[in-house]
């Protein structure tokens, strides 16, 4: 839903020019297409939301009267490709030339940092 973030709306033409600027509740009163998206989203949550909580309920049903959760996450483990794309995009375009770099740089500064009185 669209509604609590934007102040405005803004109508287009197909050549990109603007056709007009309200607020949200005059496009939803002039609209019936866009009132017509906005409840059908609505319905949406909503269905989402009651499966979450019953999901949620068997869960729960299922622990015993426990009101803890077992996480969801797989025992701290991250895979070598998750590592990788993390360190290739953090080194950016010339990735290659980037990681020597800082290396030769840290340990060149900590060796400068060691012969210092």
């Amino acid at each position: 839903m669209a509604a609590p973030i934007p102040e405005f709306v803004v109508s287009l033409s197909s050549d990109k020019q603007i056709l007009s600027q309200r607020s949200i509740s005059d496009a939803l009163t002039k609209s019936s297409k866009l009132k017509a998206e906005v409840a059908q989203e609505k319905k949406k949550e909503e269905k989402a939301e009651q499966e979450i909580d019953a999901e949620w309920e068997v869960e729960m049903l299922k622990e015993d009267g426990k009101l803890i959760v077992e996480s969801e996450s797989s025992e701290e483990h991250v895979s070598w490709g998750s590592v990788k794309i993390y360190l290739v995009v953090l080194g950016g375009r010339y990735w290659m030339i980037f990681w020597p770099t800082f290396t030769f740089a840290t340990v060149f500064e900590c060796g400068i940092e060691i012969l210092q009185p």
